[in-house]
């Protein structure tokens, strides 16, 4: 086992992505603590100072962020900014002053510039500005990348940074308040058919391409990036299979059993054309591919959403 006898922080370790990696981590031997807001205030240095201190850590996998939808986002971002700003800085700075062996920084697609040309190379990550509804959320992650690389070259400390595509799976939210496009749409479908529903409209156009990567694949690439990369260079994980919302819709309505109309508000923003990321340089790391295709968890969210959600 990878990481047997290992002793693992897990910033956000509550949370859904967290949640998984602690589960897998420990199946690989770690004795893993998951670092909740509860217990430590990243926005607090003296909290983490105390944190490290405690107890002695080979490695910290930093997934905490001040995140939400894109409403929060525009709403608050000086504050988005600035919170994300401080829990990366001071982290990374006391794991490096308390000894701690490695740093695994977890990005987003967010950090790309709204302008890049997909599939998203790792090179082109600063050549743009943001989106704006992320902007906060995105120049904070970008500075951490740049910490990253300048601790490594003044400090020697060891940090990776890794760049997630849409994760899925079991855990996450459906609310249709905050959930993302795919488990919205799976509690949109079921309920349909559920209730009868003759008619649902989806918004924009169904033309815009995305990625989807179900959480089981990104905590697998995660964990062996950590235990196989020691550069700071940005590495993508993504699938590496984007299709249209447009066919994503379809093949959930299929498996939910919705047989009604769907309709396409065309009057509601598409968002960007096309996102997603090369997975090049990952390969280049680590012998890894997806083992979870879209159809199959797709259909594992419908189950988990009719069977511990609808029958609550």
């Amino acid at each position: 086992m990878r990481f047997q006898g290992k002793r693992v922080l897990v910033t956000g370790g509550g949370g859904f992505i967290g949640k998984h990696l602690c589960a897998a981590l420990m199946q690989e031997g770690a004795e893993v603590k998951a670092l909740r807001s509860s217990e430590c205030d990243l926005l607090c240095y003296e909290q983490i100072e105390v944190s490290l201190q405690s107890e002695s850590f080979d490695l910290i996998f930093h997934l905490a962020a001040d995140v939400g939808g894109i409403g929060y986002m525009q709403a608050h971002g000086a504050e988005v900014f600035e919170n994300n700003l401080l829990m990366n800085t001071q982290l990374l700075h006391a794991a490096r002053r308390n000894g701690v062996g490695k740093l695994v920084n977890i990005a987003s697609i967010n950090c790309y510039p709204a302008e890049a040309e997909a599939p998203y190379l790792e090179s082109s990550l600063f050549d743009g500005q943001p989106a704006l509804p992320v902007l906060g959320y995105a120049y904070a992650k970008r500075a951490m990348l740049v910490h990253s690389e300048l601790a490594r070259q003044q400090f020697g400390f060891n940090s990776i940074n890794l760049i997630l595509d849409s994760v899925y799976g079991p855990g996450e939210s459906f609310s249709l308040d905050t959930a993302r496009v795919l488990p919205a749409n799976v509690a949109r479908f079921v309920d349909a058919a559920h209730s009868g529903v003759e008619e649902v409209t989806c918004w924009g156009t169904g033309e815009p391409v995305r990625d989807f990567l179900h959480v089981d694949d990104a905590v697998s690439a995660i964990i062996q990036s950590a235990s196989s990369i020691e550069s700071s260079a940005p590495v993508n994980i993504g699938s590496g299979n984007p299709l249209s919302l447009r066919k994503l819709i379809v093949k959930i309505a299929d498996q939910a059993g919705y047989r009604g109309s769907i309709n396409w508000d065309h009057n509601k923003p598409d968002g960007q054309a096309v996102r997603y990321m090369t997975v090049d340089r990952l390969k280049s790391y680590i012998d890894w591919r997806p083992r979870i295709d879209l159809d199959d968890g797709i259909k594992a969210m419908i189950h988990h959403y009719r069977h511990k959600v609808l029958s609550r």
